[in-house]
């Protein structure tokens, strides 16, 4: 709507009609990364971004981050007027980590134990890992842990 006082355009945007034919309602989601919102295989929106204003009913939705292989799906019911708000925990992913001769490994700084270490869970996304030896120190890697594909690390502290 155009302001007829300073020249300044405002927009703003509003749910209209009852209960019957027609009736909208507002679907956020809420996710520690970010994830396409797809309903039909058609990309309707993002987490993280403003509100979506669906048809009142039942919805079924496809949440995806092809880098980090989540694929989701859900269910659902946006009621005429209302606002429904959906958390996404983050799935586990996997973290195998090797080193020479051996290290301490912390991950976002806490321990998960000494290596070798196999088929650990960890949240998918980006991570902080530490290898710590008491004679060769320390070497910092950023990992990424997917949901599908195992995150593997090796390294060598003797360099």
């Amino acid at each position: 709507v155009p302001s007829r006082s300073g020249g300044a355009t405002a927009r703003c945007f509003a749910a209209l009609g009852g209960r019957g034919r027609g009736a909208t309602g507002w679907f956020a989601l809420d996710a520690p990364v970010e994830l396409r919102i797809l309903e039909n295989g058609q990309v309707i929106g993002l987490s993280g971004g403003a509100p979506l204003m669906l048809p009142a009913g039942r919805h079924q939705v496809e949440l995806v981050n092809d880098s980090l292989e989540m694929h989701l799906t859900r269910t659902l019911t946006i009621a005429p007027g209302q606002s429904t708000r959906v958390s996404v925990p983050l799935p586990n992913g996997t973290l195998f980590v090797n080193a020479a001769p051996w290290a301490e490994i912390f991950v976002d700084g806490q321990s998960i134990g000494t290596t070798p270490l196999g088929a650990v869970p960890l949240a998918v996304g980006s991570h902080e890992l530490i290898a710590k030896h008491p004679q060769l120190g320390e070497q910092r890697r950023a990992i990424v842990v997917a949901a599908q594909t195992p995150a593997r690390v090796s390294m060598d502290l003797r360099r």
